[in-house]
């Protein structure tokens, strides 16, 4: 019976032992999980940021072109000074810096360039541009210029240029 002591103080001390491996395995799997998703959040904000580059670097081109281009010009031959929507300007020279990184461009401003081009389709079709659609051509166009600015806005009020 004089063993009896020897194996409490055994089991005490594999006890002892088993816990504290568990508790350092339980800590270490806690810890690699922490970090997994540290890396995963880094990661998704990397490619945000790196979308919000890109998103900026179309929306500064656009603006450029759409200052030497002449998408709208002002039609002095009509009685009120109508503008026009020059389709041609708008094929060669906005569309494709649109469709470059179409991507990660905001939604509402893929919306609004994939009516444009519905619109230029169906006026293909009839081979005519009436005044309702380059009415319609102006709304759109000036809807993403508005919205581009807008979006430059937001980034001064955020306080990120």
């Amino acid at each position: 019976m004089s063993w009896i002591p020897s194996v409490i103080t055994l089991l005490g001390t594999l006890a002892g032992a088993i816990i504290g491996i568990v508790g350092a395995i339980i800590t270490q799997n806690k810890s690699f999980k922490r970090q997994i998703e540290l890396e995963r959040n880094k990661l998704e904000w990397n490619e945000l940021q790196n979308n919000k580059n890109l998103k900026f670097e179309v929306y500064n081109e656009l603006l450029e072109k759409n200052g030497v281009s002449q998408v709208i010009e002002l039609d002095r031959n009509k009685p009120m000074d109508i503008y026009q929507f020059q389709v041609g300007n708008y094929l060669t020279c906005i569309r494709p810096i649109l469709f470059k990184k179409f991507h990660v461009l905001d939604s509402d401003i893929q919306e609004k360039v994939l009516r444009i081009d519905e619109e230029i389709r169906r006026c293909e079709w009839y081979e005519d541009v009436d005044e309702d659609d380059n009415k319609g051509f102006l709304d759109l166009y000036n809807a993403i210029l508005r919205r581009v600015n807008e979006e430059y806005e937001k980034m001064k009020i955020s306080g990120i240029e």
